[in-house]
């Protein structure tokens, strides 16, 4: 199933802590989490990667 990412962006709505990320990183070519509330900790979660980006904004104002 993972395999499924392979080559693809993936957008995270809600990241949360960025748990789930790090799951996909290794397969999907881009990872965008967002959260309002918890990004900064999603980013400290995910440094280990370099096709990740954290965006703290609001869901509904995501673009």
């Amino acid at each position: 199933m993972l395999e499924d990412f392979r080559n693809k962006t993936v957008v995270d709505l809600g990241c949360g802590s960025g748990q789930h990320i790090g799951f996909v990183a290794p397969y999907a070519e881009k990872i965008v989490g967002v959260d309002l509330n918890t990004a900064d900790i999603a980013g400290r979660n995910t440094l280990s990667f370099l096709n990740i980006e954290i965006v703290e904004t609001d869901i509904a104002e995501f673009s």
